[in-house]
């Protein structure tokens, strides 16, 4: 990922769910431009990497037919989280973001 920060999804644009949720507000305690793709209130939604064309996303969120069709709603089963290189050398504050979850 090019961007700042990082992206938090269930590979839809929904509503986030509590997993989402719950990373995407650790993940922001720790690092700046932490964005997510559903909507999620005081969050920044901003449509970038949201992993609506991840194959394995697709498939439990339970599309029809994952290679051709994004997923209509979220299952629970699958979290995509884009990461910049600052945050992917931070080991440390990512364990410590998720390890508070």
């Amino acid at each position: 990922m090019n961007d700042d920060g990082a992206s938090v999804s269930d590979g839809t644009t929904g509503k986030a769910g509590p997993k989402v949720t719950a990373v995407a507000e650790a993940l922001a305690a720790h690092f700046e431009g932490v964005t997510t793709c559903n909507e999620l209130a005081g969050a920044t939604v901003e449509q970038r990497k949201c992993g609506t064309t991840n194959v394995q996303g697709r498939q439990l969120n339970g599309s029809k037919e994952p290679c051709e069709e994004a997923a209509e709603t979220a299952s629970g089963r699958f979290l995509h989280l884009e990461q910049s290189s600052v945050v992917r050398q931070d080991l440390a504050g990512v364990v410590a973001a998720l390890g508070a979850i």
